[in-house]
């Protein structure tokens, strides 16, 4: 069989299958972008406002750490881009990395792609036809952000720079998703591998960044900055990044050709002859299901946090040095830097909770769940096991994190207060995180294909506690994050009916979420 046969075909089934996918996740990134640059029009319209903001943010190692490198901050090209800086740097690589895998490895995991190179379908047409499907679903979200801009009067030669830019951005953390794809052997190792890297790939740049150094391309997240699009637009990083994306889609192709079927070029570790205690318990099985990604989620929510404190008073500063910027996080100057780093724990505190919850949905979905009830253990206690080690690695992220932003503030600020302040503030937040957690229990208990959409309660959490002031979002839009019932914490009371409304919340939604799992049918894959 000719290589690559097949390519068009796959191409065909790919559209028709993840169609939704494909076109709602460059379309909402799109949204994102042009409404944040609408805001920086409204917030920024006056040159002494731009100028401002420039001799503020471009000089903050705090900001460049959170943003990247400013470029042409004068402009409002330039500080729309740099306002979607952190959010882009962010979404960009994990729908990337997530559309990749699911077009890869996941049919593979699920015996569809056997079934197709058992035709006339040759096995490097998959990653060929996924390359081609992402090509074409980044080349929606960079139109999507050229007619946005352009609507907006924003200039026309910046827009399409730009929009290359962040597309290309996209397409080679795609590309990254191939690689990683075939590296490992299941789709939850794919996208934890892609999205460590992505984290990685971060802090590589956030460290670099904020201390000066020369080293702007070793991480791909300073490429997307130095294309330079609204003053001095540059083709060698655009370039790097296509590149990047090639390269990813031809080492997919490659390690494709070159491995077993429903394996990874990582070979997976042997087991131990036997099992430990820990594992004939519910919450021993999840937790050994699901500590790489917990541990993950516990590693980048520390190290993002704990940078954030350390870099309290230079934050400080440069917000209170600019009004709009103030205005605009909505926010008194000496507490946001804490209050972005509880929102960025609690978000991500959510997310390890969410690992545990949605394992347990995987295991219904892949007829694996049937195998265990056949024991002595009930459903209902099945689903304590896993919703309840849930909750606790959801309360463990948080707080740790919490502790280590206090840690920090205090060795910078020298304010021992601010430990005490943090903690609190971590623990208010409980609730809330649990109740997003106890959301997405109870979505699996009734339907667990539905699962998915239990990460839009902390993302649009994340996009609430960033942009809702650059947004205009109405208050009623904002409500749906669970964080805004609570407060703007520290610095505000926290509103104490509301956390014990979201205490009884998750208990009821994970309560009622095992009552409709123990009365409906299991899933058979």
């Amino acid at each position: 069989m000719r290589s690559g046969s097949g390519v068009w075909a796959l191409l065909r089934m790919q559209w028709r299958t993840a169609w939704f996918w494909l076109l709602l996740s460059p379309t909402l990134l799109a949204a994102l972008v042009v409404a944040i640059a609408s805001g920086v029009k409204d917030l920024y319209g006056e040159e002494t406002e731009r100028t401002i903001y420039a001799a503020t943010m471009g000089a903050s190692p705090a900001q460049i750490a959170m943003n990247g490198r400013g470029y042409d901050l004068d402009v409002l090209g330039g500080i729309a881009a740099y306002e979607v800086g952190f959010m882009g740097q962010l979404l960009l690589p994990l729908v990337g990395v997530l559309l990749a895998v699911r077009l890869t490895r996941a049919p593979e995991s699920n015996g569809v792609l056997e079934l197709l190179t058992s035709t006339r379908v040759h096995r490097t047409a998959v990653p060929a036809a996924a390359f081609m499907s992402l090509v074409i679903s980044w080349a929606v979200f960079g139109l999507g952000c050229w007619a946005g801009l352009v609507m907006l009067e924003y200039p026309a030669t910046g827009s399409v720079g730009y929009s290359l830019a962040m597309a290309g951005f996209g397409l080679a953390w795609s590309g990254v998703g191939l690689l990683t794809a075939q590296v490992a052997s299941t789709p939850r190792a794919a996208n934890g591998l892609g999205l460590l890297l992505a984290l990685a790939g971060y802090l590589v740049r956030m460290i670099v960044d904020s201390q000066n150094w020369p080293g702007v391309w070793v991480s791909p997240m300073s490429w997307v900055v130095e294309v330079r699009p609204w003053d001095d637009l540059r083709w060698p990083p655009l370039l790097s990044l296509l590149l990047l994306a090639a390269g990813g889609a031809a080492a997919a192709a490659l390690g494709t050709a070159n491995r077993d079927l429903g394996s990874g070029l990582l070979p997976a570790r042997l087991g131990r002859s036997g099992a430990g205690p820990l594992l004939s318990r519910p919450a021993g099985l999840a937790w050994r299901s699901t500590r790489g990604a917990v541990l993950g989620w516990l590693m980048g929510a520390v190290i993002w946090v704990a940078l954030l404190g350390l870099m309290t008073d230079d934050f400080t500063s440069t917000i209170a040095a600019n009004p709009n910027l103030l205005a605009a996080l909505g926010g008194k100057a000496d507490d946001l830097a804490p209050q972005i780093g509880l929102l960025l724990a609690s978000v991500m505190a959510t997310a390890a909770g969410l690992a545990v919850t949605l394992r347990f949905a995987s295991e219904e979905s892949r007829a694996r769940l049937g195998l265990l009830l056949s024991g002595r253990i009930s459903r209902w206690g099945w689903w304590l096991g896993w919703n309840g080690l849930a909750l606790f690695v959801t309360a463990s992220v948080l707080m740790l994190s919490a502790a280590a932003l206090g840690i920090c503030q205090w060795w910078a600020t020298g304010d021992p207060a601010a430990l005490g302040d943090d903690l609190a503030a971590g623990s208010a937040f409980l609730a809330p995180a649990l109740a997003m957690v106890g959301f997405g229990s109870l979505l699996i208990g009734v339907a667990p294909h539905l699962g998915f959409l239990s990460w839009g309660f902390p993302i649009w959490t994340l996009i609430v506690g960033m942009l809702a002031e650059i947004l205009q979002l109405p208050g009623w839009a904002r409500r749906f994050s669970p964080l805004d019932w609570v407060g703007h914490l520290p610095g505000e009371t926290a509103n104490g009916a509301a956390v014990l409304l979201l205490a009884t919340g998750t208990a009821v939604a994970v309560l009622a979420g095992g009552y409709t799992l123990d009365r409906r049918d299991l899933l058979h894959g």
